[in-house]
């Protein structure tokens, strides 16, 4: 998945892990909102009953992996 700016982070207590996430975040240029996942989602429940959407992939434009 994407990066999304959650508060999962926050439950982390490892100070090499959030510093390191947070370098690679900015070298991303930021992570996804919470909008920007509820609206694929509402895109996604709004296509009409023959439409099937199996699968979204969702990441910011700079995230290669």
């Amino acid at each position: 998945p994407g990066v999304v700016e959650t508060a999962l982070l926050g439950h982390t207590t490892s100070a090499a892990i959030k510093d390191a996430y947070s370098d690679w975040k900015t070298t991303m240029g930021g992570g996804l909102q919470p909008e920007d996942i509820a609206r694929s989602v509402l895109f996604a429940y709004e296509q009409p009953s023959n439409v099937c959407i199996r699968e979204l992939v969702i990441a910011p434009t700079a995230q290669a992996l």
